[in-house]
């Protein structure tokens, strides 16, 4: 027995929500992952720098440390927006397909979280945005201070 067209395409659309989730689930675990890796490498750098500083080993090279934790803030702060571009695509998808799957009054999980994102100012987001900028300058601003100095 064949299907017809609208349970066909009932089928695919339902296919395309189950998978737009997996992906969002996904996309999401790396950057907490990404999150999680962000925090011990500045605990690691700090680590570092004051074990060198107050070992006196090396303090005409200290300048380093921050150095390299300057370049590596900014690739994680990349792949950490990578990974935000990735994640929001999928809530869009998701949240486009809820709308084809919609009765009613009912809204889906998706629209519900690209509402809060949309009417927040404070989200995990724009927060970690912060994190990485505000690391990134301090990584910067300390390299060129112990260069002068």
């Amino acid at each position: 027995m064949s299907k017809n067209k609208s349970e066909v395409r009932k089928e695919l659309l339902a296919t395309l929500y189950k998978e737009a989730g997996v992906n969002y689930r996904y996309f999401l675990s790396w950057r907490h992952k990404l999150m999680v890796r962000f925090f011990i490498f500045l605990a690691a750098i700090f680590v570092v720098f004051r074990w060198l500083y107050e070992s006196n080993l090396s303090l005409k090279s200290i300048w380093l440390v921050p150095f390299f934790g300057f370049f590596v803030t900014l690739a994680l702060w990349c792949l950490d927006h990578r990974s935000k571009t990735l994640f929001r695509a999928c809530q869009k998808t998701g949240e486009e397909l809820e709308k084809e799957f919609s009765v009613g009054k009912i809204s889906g999980v998706y629209k519900k979280i690209n509402r809060t994102t949309e009417d927040s100012i404070l989200i995990a987001s724009r927060v970690m945005g912060v994190a990485y900028f505000v690391c990134s300058i301090v990584f910067l601003l300390s390299t060129i201070y112990l260069l002068v100095k």
